[in-house]
């Protein structure tokens, strides 16, 4: 199981307009459902600006172990990216 959250949000949230932080959380939950799908996960949900992807349920996956580490590295690419 894996846990996202996006760095540095609640401060931007607090200090931005509403108009300024829109955007920004819905393109990020794009950039990484295409990752966690790459990676074999499955999201289980959104939670504010966070996520939760589990691995190995329902399917079976035979590098579950590596999967999960794999994704991270790179969501913390497209989390960047998408800032």
């Amino acid at each position: 199981m894996v846990f996202l959250d996006l760095r540095g949000f609640n401060r931007l949230a607090e200090t931005s307009e509403p108009e300024e932080c829109h955007g920004r959380p819905a393109r990020v939950p794009a950039a990484m459902g295409r990752v966690i799908l790459e990676h074999e996960g499955t999201l289980e949900r959104f939670t504010g600006d966070g996520m939760m992807i589990f691995f190995n349920d329902p399917v079976p996956v035979p590098t579950r172990r590596s999967a999960p580490v794999r994704m991270a590295v790179v969501c913390a690419t497209v989390s960047t990216s998408c800032s």
